[in-house]
C-alpha cells in the first residue's frame, strides 16, 4: 500500500479559481494592510525550519539515530520548500520590475 507524503509546512492554495484577486485589508477599512508582510514571513519561517529539521536529521543520520529513508526524506523537503521559495521570489521581482517599466 502506497501512503501519500504530506509537506505540513507547504501551505495550501484554498479560494475561488475565477481569477479575481481579494485586495487585503487594513484594521482601517483601506486595501493594503500587512498580509503580504506576514504571509512571506511565514514562508521563510516555513523554509528555515524545514533546513534546521534536515540539519538535525543529517546529525541524527550521522549517529545513528535516524535511518536512510527519514534523512532523504527531510533533505527533499528542505530542498523542495528552498526551490519554491526561490521561485515566488523570482516572480514578485519580475512583477516589480515590471511595474516600474510601466510607470
Amino acid at each position: 500500500m502506497i501512503t501519500p507524503i504530506r509537506f505540513p509546512s507547504v501551505p495550501s492554495i484554498e479560494g475561488p479559481l475565477s481569477g479575481e484577486v481579494a485586495l487585503p485589508v487594513s484594521p482601517d477599512g483601506k486595501p493594503g494592510g500587512s498580509d503580504f508582510t506576514k504571509l512571506v514571513s511565514k514562508a521563510i519561517d516555513s523554509v528555515n525550519k524545514d533546513m534546521n529539521d534536515a540539519d538535525k536529521t543529517t546529525a541524527d543520520f550521522l549517529q545513528g539515530k535516524a535511518d536512510i529513508h527519514q534523512l532523504v526524506m527531510s533533505l527533499e523537503s528542505a530542498d523542495l520548500s528552498f526551490r519554491l521559495l526561490s521561485r515566488i521570489r523570482n516572480k514578485v521581482i519580475e512583477a516589480y520590475k515590471e511595474v516600474s517599466r510601466i510607470s
